[in-house]
């Protein structure tokens, strides 16, 4: 079946026009994929709650030949949300890519209304089953997360992904951010 959806879940207070968000679709377009890219908001976007967040992804992906069809984004808090959201389809839906764009397990300097993230569990084994394929994209200088390698370890453990480090690509908040689009082109091939 082929790959005609992407759903984008952004960082922390990431709007449709933010980051490199805006750049990134365009960018795709004129490579000529045709498909439907959809900008997932999170609930609400400056203080996320992981319970109406995964809601709002998890509509998105309401049938397995929905899902099937469908590159599941997501950066920073949003590669959280994603995974979560993964973690809660019912067996038999999974997406056919993953990609998380400075996913994290924790972070260095957690504020109150992040702490949720951290300290929720979820099942990593259904949230890789539900995934066909699952690529990470981390920075040697994320801001947030100092060691890169060991998230990237807990990754590839965790959810069995190939991890790809790039050097001295921030927190991918940018507005252009062509480090991501080989993933991307990758995971929609």
């Amino acid at each position: 079946m082929p790959l005609d959806r992407i759903l984008l879940v952004p960082r922390w207070s990431g709007k449709r026009d933010s980051d490199f968000y805006p750049w990134f679709s365009a960018t795709i377009t004129e490579r000529g994929w045709r498909g439907e890219l959809e900008f997932i908001s999170l609930r609400p976007p400056s203080a996320p709650e992981i319970t109406p967040t995964i809601a709002a992804i998890r509509g998105r992906l309401s049938t397995p030949a929905l899902a099937s069809r469908t590159l599941l984004i997501g950066h920073s808090v949003g590669a959280q949300a994603a995974m979560r959201t993964l973690a809660d389809l019912p067996p038999g839906v999974e997406v056919a890519a993953f990609l998380a764009i400075a996913g994290w397990w924790s972070i260095d300097d957690p504020w109150p209304t992040i702490q949720p993230w951290i300290d929720t569990p979820f099942d990593w084994a259904r949230a890789r089953a539900a995934a066909r394929r699952r690529i990470v994209l981390l920075s040697t200088d994320d801001p947030f997360t100092a060691d890169s390698a060991q998230t990237g370890r807990l990754f590839a453990d965790r959810l069995a992904a190939e991890v790809q480090m790039k050097e001295g690509a921030g927190h991918f908040n940018a507005p252009e951010e062509p480090s991501i689009l080989p993933a991307v082109l990758d995971l929609l091939a």
